[in-house]
């Protein structure tokens, strides 16, 4: 899959959207495709996903067919995605999978599978409690994950930096020893689309 095939898939739901033909929230994205496919390209098929309200393009590079994720996306799912059989999970609550996929990672090393979880957070969810404790125990006790931190600089509308009261530059901050034992991908991008929606029709 092409920059340009998941870039045209954003695209057409925008469309829909911006026709009310969704009548419901979605989240897209952009800008970070190269990123995406470069980190996919080290996925399995065997492997986990887990990731928040903007799970679009992962759904897709990990196997999941773009009718079947349009008629999810149709029936109001934008920001709970689920395939079982690709093994991918999303969430609307913020946070909310990266403990889960911690559990999974722990249940796979207890039982000798082969798989590894990728648990996809944004640059906010990365600077919580609840992922700086989860990131720290798989850290410790070598568990086959990776965390890809996904910066786009805000939560929402508010800029990440500014909330955490850290400096203009942006970056990984986080525990030294994770970040030195190679558990966490982390890349910058832009979207061009808004937090929700796609920019022209107004939801209420």
């Amino acid at each position: 899959m092409t920059p340009n095939d998941l870039l045209a898939f954003e695209t057409e739901i925008a469309a829909e959207f911006n026709a009310g033909e969704i009548p419901y929230p979605v989240h897209l994205e952009s800008g970070n495709e190269n990123q995406l496919i470069e980190i996919f390209k080290d996925v399995q098929s065997i492997d986990w996903i887990f990731g928040s309200w903007r799970l679009h393009l992962k759904c897709l590079l990990k196997g999941v067919s773009r009718e079947e994720l349009k008629a999810a996306i149709r029936r109001g799912k934008s920001m709970a995605l689920r395939f079982p059989k690709e093994r991918v999970y999303g969430s609307a609550i913020v946070g909310g999978t990266v403990p889960i996929a911690l559990g999974v990672a722990l249940a796979i090393k207890r039982y000798g599978g082969k798989s590894k979880v990728w648990c996809f957070l944004g640059d906010m969810t990365f600077r919580s409690g609840i992922a700086h404790e989860c990131i720290t125990y798989a850290a410790n006790f070598e568990l086959p994950i990776t965390w890809v931190v996904e910066d786009n600089g805000v939560s929402v509308c508010t800029d990440t930096r500014e909330a955490w009261g850290l400096g203009r530059e942006r970056g990984p901050e986080g525990p030294t020893n994770v970040f030195n034992r190679g558990s966490i991908r982390y890349y910058q991008y832009q979207s061009k689309w808004p937090h929700a929606g796609a920019g022209v029709r107004v939801q209420f």
